[in-house]
């Protein structure tokens, strides 16, 4: 099963972000040691799912910054510069 990345709203239409972020996750997840099967399995999701309501790319990307900065109760991403190492990978199904 792929590592499934989501880019939404107007950083969704930047030409050459999918395959930035694409490399960046590869870099990231190779230098956090984690299996080579797992950090080259990556899906890059940045569709449109709204295009019913908002043919034209640039209006999607602009009602969905509008959108997302109209509410200050919404998470927020940040940056993190370096992550340790995880201490223990669990390769499979947990079942709870």
């Amino acid at each position: 099963m792929p590592l499934q990345v989501i880019i939404t709203g107007g950083s969704a239409i930047i030409e050459g972000l999918s395959t930035e972020v694409r490399k960046a996750v590869n870099i990231s997840l190779t230098e956090r040691r984690l299996p080579h099967a797992v950090a080259e399995n990556i899906e890059i999701i940045s569709d449109n799912i709204f295009a019913r309501f908002f043919p034209i790319q640039d209006d999607y990307a602009r009602m969905a910054v509008a959108i997302g900065s109209a509410y200050k109760d919404k998470p927020s991403l940040k940056y993190l510069p370096k992550m340790d190492p995880p201490t223990h990978i669990v390769v499979g199904n947990v079942r709870y």
